[in-house]
């Protein structure tokens, strides 16, 4: 349990420190920061979604009333 709380967390903590310490020595201006963000919300979240959901297991889907009834109004039927 632990080690999906960390697991999760950890890569948002890192990434807030590498803007900090970023920001703080002033190696991006305000025209770098819109356009990091764009890239990063047009890009890295899209490919980190999918690289997510596609690596979960189908079981993993279909558990619990939640996923089986969204797989089910997708029109997925669990086998």
């Amino acid at each position: 349990m632990l080690d999906t709380i960390v697991g999760a967390l950890l890569p948002l903590v890192v990434t807030f420190l590498l803007g900090f310490v970023a920001a703080w020595r002033r190696d991006f201006g305000p025209t770098d920061a819109s356009i990091l963000n764009r890239m990063v919300l047009l890009y890295a979240v899209p490919l980190m979604l999918f690289a997510g959901t596609a690596s979960t297991p189908r079981g993993a889907l279909g558990s619990g009333a939640l996923g089986s009834g969204a797989l089910w109004g997708l029109g997925v039927r669990p086998i």
